[in-house]
């Protein structure tokens, strides 16, 4: 199978922020960015640098850092109350999704779909850069 690489995807979410500029955010700034170098929220930093959020498609909303930060605290306190899921996925919440399921970067690289009514992983992507192009031509 084809790997998308960061550049396809950057040049992806480029275009789509020119034919859709209402639907972005700003940038970062280059200030907020290089406190997020040292963070977990590095692998994000290519996307942020040209939208800080934005609707990539109907279905999937990308978050400023400001969103992802509380939309994470906010997803694990969901699933701390969860009782069922034995191992909790190891990342951070990048997207929400129309029908309010939450797109997490896992530590590894890869990205998950998480459902908001059953605490399990509906999709899977290899790559950040992977999901960032299917979402937006979802």
């Amino acid at each position: 199978l084809w790997q998308i690489s960061e550049k396809d995807a950057l040049r992806v979410l480029r275009k789509v922020k020119t034919d859709r500029k209402e639907d972005f955010g700003k940038k970062l700034s280059k200030a907020k960015a290089e406190v997020l170098t040292e963070t977990k929220y590095a692998p994000m930093l290519p996307y942020y640098l040209i939208a800080n959020g934005g609707q990539l498609s109907d279905e999937y909303k990308l978050l400023s850092v400001d969103e992802s930060v509380a939309e994470t605290k906010e997803f694990y306190n969901l699933l701390g109350k969860e009782e069922l899921l034995e191992a909790k996925p190891d990342g951070f919440v990048i997207c929400t999704c129309a029908n309010g399921d939450w797109v997490l970067l896992l530590q590894d690289g890869a990205v998950i779909r998480f459902s908001h009514e059953v605490p399990e992983i509906t999709e899977q992507w290899p790559s950040l850069a992977q999901f960032i192009v299917d979402a937006i031509n979802d």
